[in-house]
């Protein structure tokens, strides 16, 4: 792996971190090894390419990114100590080193994941995630490969940390929010873990957007595939707008029945009818799956598990009396492809695909494997196409 021309190893970044060794390289730019010159201790230095700098939204997201992860400040969202610009005119994101695996090569690895397991990582994002809902921060690309699995310092356990924060919207009203430069119809994610809304291209998506990509994503680690997919983008979009992904069970019997009215609450299409908050999310994913006897032991030292921007008049919030009862009320496979669509969603999916003739298959962050229709990100013409991926193993 060469080294980018206007970065060099033993380079100093704010006159105090020097740069050891490329670690990732991707379409928008590297991640290097690096240490403090005084105190010996390592980091991450993320830098976006010099030509990508000279972009005014690029930079503008580059430093969303910075400020949203360093005011989270949570043992679960990746660590931003400093940030800044180099003389030339890279910008730069200095971040805790971390050693480990992405939740993604965890699956990959297993093939299927212990619902368990992935139960106990949901818990830990959902406290991470929680605090930036808090700040109204929407991630708006939650996938397993920006779920990173750490050793702690100690070695005696392993972290959830949510990474990659780059096109994380500020929600209007909170203390980070800032102008935003995606216009209604820019389609910004990665498509299979997209939210109806999300991947329509509205701009009044909130936290609940996050919530649907969580379902998703353990949907994918359990089961072992993605519950929407397509040949292309326009058909994983259509797809998760129109169609109703397989039950867990039906794919994985030895699953509860239970996991799969949670999915379904997850994937809800009508906002609505999703759970609430990411707390509540995982309180009754932590339920499901055996791991406590009532959803309110999953967080016992929080507040109510309300959804952190305010519960939306009228919004209907799935009892665990539901979850509990599921194997009864679910029917069959059948009963669930007669749930409603809404006319307006097929339209709008339809129109969309117009749309996608824009497609920036460059790889942002990636380097470990190939980009697939799973990482493209696309973007409404006549706007220059944004790109995000994953966040480097670091």
């Amino acid at each position: 792996m060469g080294e980018p021309l206007d970065t060099k190893s033993d380079e100093l970044v704010a006159g105090k971190y020097r740069l050891l060794r490329m670690i990732g390289q991707g379409g928008m730019g590297s991640v290097w090894e690096g240490e403090h010159v005084s105190l010996g201790t390592k980091v991450a230095v993320k830098f976006i390419e010099h030509e990508l700098a000279q972009s005014a939204e690029a930079r503008d997201r580059f430093d969303k990114e910075a400020r949203a992860a360093a005011r989270l400040q949570s043992r679960y969202v990746v660590g931003v100590h400093d940030h800044g610009v180099m003389p030339d005119g890279r910008p730069f994101i200095v971040m805790e080193f971390l050693r480990g695996q992405t939740l993604e090569e965890r699956a990959v690895a297993c093939g299927r994941m212990d619902l368990v397991e992935v139960a106990q990582i949901m818990s830990q994002v959902a406290r991470g995630l929680f605090k930036a809902h808090e700040l109204g921060i929407v991630h708006r690309d939650l996938k397993p490969e920006n779920i990173f699995l750490t050793e702690s310092p100690d070695d005696d356990e392993t972290v959830a940390k949510i990474v990659d924060f780059g096109i994380a919207k500020f929600t209007e009203g909170t203390p980070l929010a800032m102008s935003s430069s995606t216009r209604t119809g820019t389609i910004l994610g990665t498509p299979v873990y997209m939210s109806p809304e999300q991947a329509r291209g509205l701009r009044d998506i909130d936290h609940r957007s996050d919530l649907w990509a969580l379902g998703v994503v353990v949907y994918r680690c359990v089961v072992g595939q993605l519950p929407f997919q397509g040949q292309a983008v326009g058909d994983i979009v259509v797809n998760i707008c129109t169609k109703d992904a397989v039950a867990p069970t039906q794919l994985v019997p030895s699953l509860p029945a239970a996991f799969d009215a949670w999915f379904r609450h997850c994937v809800a299409r009508e906002r609505e009818d999703r759970f609430r908050s990411v707390k509540e999310l995982a309180a009754s994913l932590l339920f499901v799956a055996g791991v406590v006897s009532h959803p309110d032991q999953a967080f016992p030292a929080s507040s109510a598990l309300s959804g952190p921007m305010g519960v939306v008049e009228g919004q209907t919030v799935p009892s665990h009396e539901t979850l509990e009862n599921a194997a009864t009320q679910m029917g069959t496979a059948s009963s669930v492809s007669t749930k409603r669509r809404s006319v307006g969603v097929l339209g709008a999916a339809i129109a969309l695909l117009g749309a996608l003739a824009v497609v920036a298959g460059l790889v942002g962050w990636r380097w470990y494997s190939s980009p697939s229709t799973a990482d493209v990100v696309v973007a409404s013409p006549p706007a220059a196409s944004e790109v995000s991926d994953v966040e480097p193993r670091v």
